[in-house]
């Protein structure tokens, strides 16, 4: 009877709401860059989700690792909230801080509750209260986390994200029904976030490749449609790895979508060819410059104009047959693509690229020949990625929009003015997954004095130079509640060497900024405000536009006081972190907010005071912090007579625990019976003489012009601490 009343008592601490959780990708190949959890509204309303909190369980102990509070979204009906890294295409609604690793892999749980946010906090013991929907899972088929499937889905097994399913990735989606906790629901599919489930075929038999077997290979360009007779069309493969692989069991298949056939019109076997080590593959006929790896007979016109596409198989040679249907196992890669706008492809689109369209190749983009070229991201399946370009097979593509045209530099467009894009014609906008890997590194927002030495530092995180061809810093006012830009810096025409460093500044930064801005520029505010990296089209950043996640690479909110906040800034662009504080107390001269953690955009927790650094690494070695810089520590008993017997001019002494003195004259002074010492510098602050930088104030205490604070001798300011001194 007891353990009746137990369920009965359970159920009824469960939640009735519309919100289910509808797929979760907890392990991605690689990196788990692309991990991300799917929320869905099968109402008719949209639903506000101020109450509603994702719980992370990890099954071996039971607890949340961690919690996301999802205050101030919202799903509208029959509509899909995705939380998720950055690197997630689309780009979800909530992005995750950290952009890899975001969940453990099982067996673990996934919890959503709607409730007071504040009961659900990392490190809590599973719990049935407020609970709404939840599922167990792991990437290891067998397992077993009864303490979380006993609370969280009682008679439910524990879903198997199987890593094997395919090549490159794949997800848990729910595909036999919207009843929450019935894990049975979940299926292993296609990856698509933010998009209806892929629920068709799940019934697929064994896969056949597995990703450690199948080269990594994506289908890098094509030229389905040239002037004239078509004959330099081609199709060029890219391998990812860092070594030559062979291409044994790799095919590649044209599928013709006209008339709804979906059936193979050509296919191309590429056993025993091979791939230099990052290198391309290029499939095409002999008039093709250069010369293909592959080259096919003069008589055979290669690819169909559209809605056709371009699949990438791993298998053997003999289950690839001209007149086979699409499918989408052993698939590593695919395009579907056409050369007139709007054209669709269900019959392909939904097999072999799920959730998205079919790409269109402008054949008005260039007055001599254009082919689709990926210059994004390398990631399977990603169509998005690819922008109408000039040829360039068998090297890398033409992704540089302007494509040699010359963009002018230090350009900032206001809010009034038009401006004339001078990139060549593309049908893919640029999108956050297709910008270089850039982070904000250091900002220097509050300089004594003037504020003419302010800037900002990028940091460029790959191995090969790149370009800032439709990089923007947009400056964000946050105070009363403005959340419009007050600043636009469009960096098209630059560039950032391999590893390196960007900075934005005056003329009086030194070194000399790469980005110099007008001497009469005052280039940031001391907050709560923001700066925000983005990546898309010149014009859409203007003076005056509203704060806006789209197209975000990354963003910090700050303030040079304590405090502070900027709900409107950091529910946008930095959705649960904190404004972070430029402590102008923390160095006696000039600091910066320098990123000192990991390098995961967003992650704003990283950022710490430090001396500045424009244009090298940060100064983040504590051996650095200004608490130790132009002090010499003495041992408690040291005498003032030692002292003044081995003391230079200029000289700062300071025995925090018992004796304290300053020579500044070549004489040593006695200082009064109680003196407050700045823990983070090097000056003592006491009431018998000026130190350097300081005025002597009305009551007889030190007064220091750049933190407005007067020292006395009957509280510890913040930052200090009252010591004793030798009398």
């Amino acid at each position: 009877m007891k353990w009746i009343l137990a369920i009965l008592l359970a159920v009824a601490q469960l939640t009735s709401s519309a919100i289910i959780i509808n797929e979760i990708n907890a392990d991605d190949p690689g990196t788990d860059y692309n991990e991300f959890v799917e929320l869905h509204n099968t109402g008719n309303e949209t639903v506000a989700m101020d109450t509603y909190t994702l719980v992370l369980y990890n099954g071996y102990g039971n607890v949340a690792y961690d919690v996301i509070r999802l205050t101030g979204q919202s799903i509208p009906a029959y509509g899909y909230f995705v939380i998720g890294s950055r690197y997630v295409d689309p780009r979800p609604e909530f992005v995750l801080a950290s952009s890899s690793n975001l969940f453990q892999n099982g067996p673990d749980g996934f919890a959503l509750y709607s409730g007071d946010p504040s009961l659900y906090t990392s490190g809590m013991t599973v719990t049935t209260v407020g609970l709404v929907d939840a599922i167990v899972y792991s990437r290891t088929e067998g397992q077993t986390a009864t303490g979380l499937t006993s609370v969280l889905t009682p008679g439910q097994d524990v879903a198997h994200e199987d890593e094997y399913f395919h090549t490159w990735d794949e997800s848990l989606s729910r595909c036999r029904g919207t009843e929450p906790f019935v894990t049975s629901q979940f299926v292993v599919t296609y990856a698509t976030p933010g998009n209806e489930n892929s629920c068709a075929n799940t019934e697929s038999s064994t896969v056949i490749p597995t990703a450690s077997s199948a080269p990594l290979l994506v289908i890098n360009e094509l030229n389905s449609d040239d002037p004239g007779t078509d004959d330099t069309e081609f199709i060029e493969l890219h391998n990812l790895e860092n070594h030559a692989v062979s291409l044994d069991n790799v095919n590649v298949v044209l599928f013709n979508g006209y008339w709804s056939s979906n059936t193979a019109y050509d296919v191309i076997h590429l056993s025993g060819m091979s791939v230099t080590s990052r290198g391309y593959f290029v499939i095409g006929s002999a008039n093709v410059v250069p010369t293909p790896d592959f080259v096919l007979p003069a008589e055979r016109n290669l690819l169909q104009n559209g809605p056709d596409a371009v699949a990438l198989y791993y298998g053997s040679p003999s289950d690839y047959v001209v007149g086979m249907s699409v499918t989408a196992e052993s698939l590593l890669d695919a395009i579907v693509y056409s050369k007139t706008a709007g054209d669709s492809a269900p019959g392909l689109t939904s097999v072999l690229t799920p959730g998205r369209d079919v790409v269109h190749e402008d054949e008005y983009a260039h007055e001599e020949d254009e082919s689709l070229s990926r210059c994004g991201d390398t990631t399977a399946f990603a169509t998005s990625q690819f922008s109408v370009a000039l040829l360039s097979p068998g090297g890398p593509n033409n992704c540089n929009s302007n494509n040699g045209v010359s963009t002018p530099s230090f350009t900032t467009l206001p809010a009034t003015t038009t401006a004339t894009e001078t990139t060549e014609s593309s049908t893919t906008i640029p999108t956050v997954n297709s910008a270089p890997l850039l982070l904000i590194n250091e900002l220097n927002s509050d300089d004594p004095g003037t504020d003419d030495t302010e800037f900002i530092e990028l940091h460029n995180l790959e191995n090969r130079a790149v370009s800032l061809d439709n990089v923007h810093v947009v400056l964000f006012n946050g105070y009363g509640s403005s959340n419009t830009a007050y600043d636009v810096i469009h960096l098209s025409g630059m560039s950032v060497t391999s590893r390196g460093y960007f900075v934005i500044g005056s003329a009086n930064v030194v070194p000399t900024p790469d980005f110099v801005l007008p001497a009469e520029r005052n280039l940031l505010q001391n907050g709560p405000d923001a700066v925000a990296l983005y990546y898309g089209s010149p014009s859409e950043y203007v003076v005056g536009m509203s704060v806006t996640a789209d197209s975000l690479m990354d963003a910090i909110v700050y303030s040079k006081t304590a405090g502070d906040s900027a709900p409107g800034l950091t529910s946008v662009l930095t959705p649960g972190r904190d404004v972070v504080h430029e402590d102008e107390y923390a160095h006696e001269e000039d600091e910066s907010l320098s990123r000192c953690g990991d390098t995961d955009a967003f992650t704003t927790s990283q950022f710490s005071v430090a001396l500045p650094s424009p244009g090298g690494q940060n100064n983040c070695d504590t051996s650095n912090d200004a608490s130790t810089i132009g002090l010499t520590t003495l041992p408690a008993t040291t005498t003032i007579a030692s002292m003044s017997a081995s003391t230079s001019t200029g000289t700062t002494w300071s025995v925090t625990t018992a004796n304290i003195n300053e020579h500044t004259t070549g004489t040593t002074q006695e200082l009064e019976q109680t003196t407050l010492i700045h823990v983070h510098g090097p000056t003592t602050h006491q009431s018998t003489s000026d130190p350097p930088g300081y005025t002597l104030h009305s009551n007889n205490n030190p007064y220091h012009p750049r933190c407005g604070t007067v020292h006395d001798e009957t509280h510890n300011r913040p930052g200090f601490n009252k010591t004793r001194n030798y009398t």
